[in-house]
């Protein structure tokens, strides 16, 4: 707790509260439960900023936690082989759903909602490498939602990310090239792309200069910003595990509960 400057938090969010009229009791109530919870995440959630703009969202109402998870790509002790693709549960909601009941335990109102990536179907290249075609794609993302919804806990929702936030393939591809013709975030995707490599080697995704991993890292980064910036005009937040995309969502103000949890 002393690592924080919870006074400045406390002063934000008071101020924060007089200004849009909500109880000031309330101020103390987030403040306590932000103590509890911070703990429980990891980096993305700990700087001033981030502690702030989740204690906003809190003092609104009850918290709407979207986690997103990709579909279910072969996985083993705990991390994607990427050898295949299935219709059952994905990893990554095994690994986001201790972290949730712990979260719920803290903020027993919150509203979870795990969303499929259903979006990946335009990842062209990475079907490509799991010899994955449209029509099996879509039957095990329909095998998946059913897996999810018989093992989610009783409460929490489950959707097809498309079917929440339909043109979501269209943003995104749209808001790649933006940042691959921006000189301000050519040198991030660059840096990105070469934390990304080991990755990219067990995928398998070529390595050469006109580079499909450039434009696998663009895409990626692409999908955190357009979603973290859905999620803030729905006053939302995100439950994400660790990866080095995780920059993006802060480059949008969006707010963050960091499972400290990796699948790569």
């Amino acid at each position: 707790m002393g690592k924080h400057p919870w006074r400045r938090v406390r002063r934000g969010l008071a101020q924060y509260a007089r200004q849009r009229g909500i109880d000031p009791v309330l101020v103390g109530r987030v403040l306590t439960q932000l103590y509890r919870l911070l703990p429980l995440c990891g980096y993305a959630t700990q700087s001033r900023k981030a502690i702030y703009r989740l204690g906003c969202t809190m003092l609104e109402g009850p918290l709407r936690v979207f986690t997103p998870v990709c579909p279910a790509y072969s996985h083993a002790d705990g991390k994607y082989t990427f050898r295949g693709m299935s219709d059952g549960v994905p990893l990554l909601f095994m690994k986001h759903c201790d972290f949730l009941e712990r979260v719920l335990k803290v903020l027993p109102d919150a509203q979870i909602t795990i969303l499929l990536a259903d979006h990946e179907r335009a990842l062209q290249n990475l079907r490509g490498v799991l010899k994955v075609p449209d029509d099996e794609f879509e039957r095990n993302i329909t095998g998946s939602l059913a897996a999810l919804r018989a093992a989610v806990p009783h409460g929490w929702d489950v959707r097809a990310f498309t079917e929440i936030f339909p043109g979501f393939e269209e943003m995104i591809s749209a808001r790649a090239q933006t940042l691959l013709d921006d000189h301000g975030t050519h040198m991030q995707l660059v840096l990105d792309t070469g934390s990304r490599a080991p990755l990219y080697n067990k995928i398998g995704y070529p390595d050469h200069p006109s580079s499909i991993r450039k434009w696998c890292t663009a895409h990626v980064a692409a999908q955190y910003q357009c979603f973290g910036e859905l999620m803030v005009q729905r006053g939302a937040v995100i439950c994400n595990h660790t990866t080095t995309s995780l920059r993006w969502y802060a480059s949008v103000n969006a707010v963050v509960l960091h499972n400290q949890t990796t699948v790569y």
